[in-house]
């Protein structure tokens, strides 16, 4: 709650930057996505990476796979 009380002008670059717009508009997708990467690690093939290599693995993919189904399920989806 502290970066509510932030000067206007840090708070606006802090949230109101392009990369923090995109990952708010895309944060249903990720929401909805993670488990299913997580819980399908070996079929995805992130399982056989090492520990410290999964971690980063897991949060490209579900970057990714919500980029794609943000941009064809929930936009053109509300198109119809």
């Amino acid at each position: 709650m502290r970066a509510l009380a932030w000067k206007p002008k840090v708070r606006g670059k802090l949230f109101g930057n392009p990369v923090s717009l995109y990952l708010g508009e895309i944060s249903f997708s990720i929401y909805m996505l993670q488990w299913f990467v997580i819980d399908n690690a070996k079929l995805l093939g992130l399982a056989q990476l090492t520990p410290a290599q999964q971690i980063p693995a897991i949060i490209v993919t579900v970057l990714l796979l919500a980029m794609i189904t943000n941009e064809y399920v929930e936009r053109r989806g509300g198109d119809r």
